[in-house]
């Protein structure tokens, strides 16, 4: 039975196998799983870790972008669109703009088989 596999070898790619366990001294196990026991203090340290890296870096980072987009003249494509307003950009039947805050969203065209943005500031 040399395909048979132990639950010891199933968890020895967990994420806890990839914590810094450097700086301190992990003796205990938890006796369920052959992982280390965290503490509470352990357990809040790596749950901010992960916190941090899923918090966006600035909160405007989306808006910085359009303007960018409107200055330098760019097409952006529908998903480009999206992922920087948060919604589909959608036109309304004989129209050809979509606005969502400071910025209105021009059909410019195709971008493949999505639709090309032109981005301009509205004051």
């Amino acid at each position: 039975m040399d395909d048979f596999k132990s639950p010891k070898t199933e968890l020895v790619n967990s994420p806890l196998d990839r914590l810094d366990t450097s700086s301190r001294q992990v003796d205990r196990l938890d006796t369920t799983t052959g992982q280390p026991d965290l503490a509470l203090g352990e357990v809040v340290q790596l749950v901010e870790a992960i916190a941090r890296h899923l918090r966006p870096a600035e909160p405007l980072q989306h808006l910085k972008q359009l303007e960018l987009a409107a200055t330098s003249g760019w097409l952006l494509s529908s998903s480009e669109v999206e992922g920087l307003v948060g919604c589909k950009p959608r036109v309304k039947k004989g129209e050809q703009q979509f606005t969502r805050g400071s910025f209105s969203f021009v059909i410019s065209g195709k971008i493949g088989n999505q639709s090309a943005w032109k981005v301009v500031r509205v004051n």
